[in-house]
């Protein structure tokens, strides 16, 4: 019996080992034919973007730098295209020329082919730009081309103008459509919306096969193949979806369901183990400029800016923006430190003032001398001690006086150089340095600074060393009740007995003129200034619409500014027409708010601050210096040195801060989160428009295949491969 099992015993070990042995040699000659095997992606798969917008356009006639232009981007091909590796432009339909910015000539290059496999022409080139410079459609291309000459002969196609703009370059970026199909187009339909994938040709890696509405007509998806007549060996994905939402938390709802989210409001930043985040910048800086043609006045101008606090504006909005000093994105700031803060001088100019000083304006010489007669009126009262202390229509200048009605207006005199007025402990608000007067009103209910009773007041005046010294003290006994306002004079007799109080203070009444005028005196706010006519101070703060981020920027400095008595009026205007809306608003503006995107020329500042770009550009500022336009000349030029260009750039920096036209405030941090699973994947820690991120479809994929190199291999190799293996 135990003879039986041991041999039992004996072959289940041999089997286990002979088990082992096929397993172990499997895996080495698994390893051995796969060791230096090469990689292949497999053409496969769909990829799928989140992304929270819904207002899409499929025109590829016009640029946008949103999601529109990033989808079309894939779809469609233009003369040029932008390499992010080497920060240049390379061939895409046509080799350029760019060294002669006035002259561009491009060769189309051969066997470019549409979806439909027809070539694509030297005549879909030039009707495509022909028809763009006659509609007034894109707010990127068109300007360019009205300064712009195009010819061609068979293959090549020439872009002729007297200015020699960098920029010009844009135009290079267009997209291209059949010369037939934009022939056909009504103005309309060329600068209109177009959302059938089917109205054009395809040259580029992808063509648009599908779109997705739901019940309200906003997109909620695009659907792009692989285009099967563009042969970039390349592009590895079969299809690409976008899927748009406008709801965030649908975004969240539908996450399994996408490998990239373009994250920019940070909802899914740390959702998942198996995303990895790929921050980058944009050139796109949000900056407010002041209309030097309505404020003259440089310390003016710097006190708005220096008011404009940008960690705030940062801290209301979120941390997906970075604070930015100036636009150059250094750490350089452009803003100063005002020496004289003093509001009411600068905004004088504009013969506006405060409210404690409007009133010089209000009165009428008559009613001026009216109330000085009544200030002396009263000579039986020998306890005049305050001189000083006047009255705006009810007057009262005694130690002790005893009224019967309250909402009465106390005006003194300062003296020059007073930093702060206080009734005790109680600094007001309207007083500001320089001011010749005050007023302080004493009311019963909304202001409580009186009571019905015997009250106090002492009156101190603070200097530029923050001393404060006591100017007066006085005493306003004050009850409706006559009777009650007698018996006041006792309680002050116990307090002073060497006085007399059987006189009473003898009230001035006001006329309904007078009263009048006070009612308006008391309708304006302490805080802000006014002219003769009691209209408020203002300045005019337009701001692009449709941004949500540019609408609480402004509203946020709106509030900042008025909380030192400059009245903000909000004004919106369009991106796309802004260069056109602006010279029809002429200088209806005193500020304007919008995001610079200074596109693919690093930084590139000559549009909004050259002389030449003024009233018909977007030189918002309305700015003109020639060593600031020389400084702006010299950094397009592409033959400068870093040490040259720094400092030129340092030279713009130094006159925007003695200037004040312009302050930089933030710039967005966007973020691409990515499914791991997707291999071979690049991206740019700076890409110079927000649809360049595209160029990340190039060369990704998700999965592999290996291929062994079988010619190599041989009986004899594999023992060197094993004795390799372990020792």
């Amino acid at each position: 019996m135990e003879t039986s099992n041991s041999g039992k015993m004996k072959k289940y070990l041999f089997f286990i080992s002979i088990v082992f042995l096929v397993i172990i040699t499997s895996h080495l000659s698994y390893l051995y034919i796969y060791n230096d095997a090469e990689t292949t992606p497999v053409k496969w798969w769909n990829i799928s973007e989140g992304i929270l917008w819904w207002i899409i356009n499929l025109n590829p006639l016009l640029n946008s730098n949103d999601e529109n232009e990033t989808i079309l981007r894939l779809a469609h091909r233009s003369l040029l295209k932008y390499n992010p590796e080497n920060w240049n432009f390379v061939k895409d339909l046509a080799s350029c020329d760019i060294k002669n910015l006035k002259n561009i000539v491009c060769y189309i290059e051969p066997w470019q082919m549409w979806s439909n496999e027809t070539e694509i022409s030297i005549d879909d080139v030039y009707k495509t730009y022909s028809r763009l410079k006659e509609v007034e459609s894109s707010a990127t291309i068109y300007p360019f081309l009205q300064d712009v000459d195009i010819t061609k002969t068979e293959n090549k196609i020439v872009f002729s103008s007297d200015n020699s703009d960098i920029n010009h370059i844009k135009m290079l970026l267009q997209f291209i459509v059949p010369w037939d199909t934009v022939a056909a187009m009504t103005a309309e339909e060329v600068s209109g919306v177009i959302t059938n994938p089917n109205q054009f040709l395809y040259s580029w890696p992808y063509s648009i096969t599908d779109i997705t509405n739901d019940e309200t007509t906003w997109i909620r998806s695009v659907i792009l193949s692989r285009n099967k007549r563009f042969n970039d060996p390349n592009y590895h994905i079969d299809k690409l979806s976008f899927r748009f939402f406008k709801d965030p938390n649908d975004l969240i709802k539908y996450k399994s369901m996408i490998n990239v989210f373009n994250d920019t409001e940070n909802i899914l930043w740390e959702y998942s183990p198996r995303i990895k985040t790929y921050e980058y910048k944009l050139p796109k800086i949000t900056s407010i400029f002041v209309n030097t043609d309505t404020i003259e006045n440089k310390n003016l101008r710097a006190f708005i800016l220096e008011k404009i606090q940008r960690d705030d504006i940062i801290w209301a909005l979120g941390e997906q923006f970075t604070k930015t000093m100036n636009p150059f994105a250094t750490e350089a700031d452009t803003t100063v430190e005002l020496e004289n803060k003093d509001l009411s001088t600068m905004i004088a100019s504009y013969e506006y003032y405060s409210k404690s000083n409007i009133v010089d304006f209000l009165l009428t010489d008559e009613q001026k001398e009216k109330l000085a007669e009544d200030a002396q009126e009263d000579d039986s009262w020998k306890y005049r001690e305050n001189p000083k202390l006047e009255y705006a229509f009810e007057p009262f200048t005694n130690k002790y006086n005893f009224i019967e009605k309250d909402n009465l207006l106390l005006k003194w005199s300062v003296d020059a150089g007073t930093e702060a007025v206080y009734i005790w402990d109680y600094k007001l608000t309207g007083f500001n340095k320089w001011d010749t007067t005050f007023f302080y009103r004493l009311e019963e209910e909304t202001y409580e600074t009186i009571k019905k009773w015997i009250n106090n007041y002492e009156i101190f005046f603070e200097n530029n060393e923050g001393e404060k010294e006591s100017i007066v003290k006085f005493i306003v006994a004050y009850n409706p009740d006559k009777t009650l306002l007698e018996s006041y004079k006792n309680e002050l007799l116990w307090l002073d007995p060497t006085q007399n109080y059987s006189q009473e203070v003898a009230v001035v009444e006001i006329s309904d003129e007078e009263r009048e005028l006070k009612e308006k005196l008391d309708a304006l706010d302490d805080n802000f200034f006014y002219n003769r006519d009691l209209k408020k101070f203002w300045f005019s703060l337009a701001y692009i619409t449709g941004d949500q981020n540019l609408e609480k920027t402004a509203q946020i400095i709106k509030n900042s500014l008025e909380a030192f008595g400059i009245e903000i009026e909000l004004k919106t205007i369009s991106s796309a027409k802004l260069a056109s809306e602006l010279a029809e608003w002429q200088n209806n503006y005193d500020m304007i708010l919008v995001w610079l995107n200074l596109g693919y020329f690093n930084y590139d500042l000559f549009p909004y601050l050259h002389s030449s770009q003024s009233k018909t550009w977007y030189n918002l500022a309305n700015f003109a210096k020639s060593s600031l336009d020389e400084s702006l000349e010299t950094l397009r030029e592409k033959t400068t040195s870093s040490d040259d260009e720094n400092k030129q750039k340092e030279n713009i920096i130094q006159i925007l801060q003695e200037e004040q036209i312009m302050k930089s405030i933030y710039q967005p941090n966007e973020r691409l989160l990515v499914d791991k699973n997707i291999k071979n994947f690049k991206f740019w820690d700076y890409l110079p428009n927000y649809s360049e991120r595209m160029n990340y479809v190039r060369g990704i994929y998700t999965i592999e295949q290996k291929d062994p190199k079988l010619e190599k291999k041989s009986v004899s190799w594999f023992v060197w491969f094993l004795i390799s293996q372990l020792f």
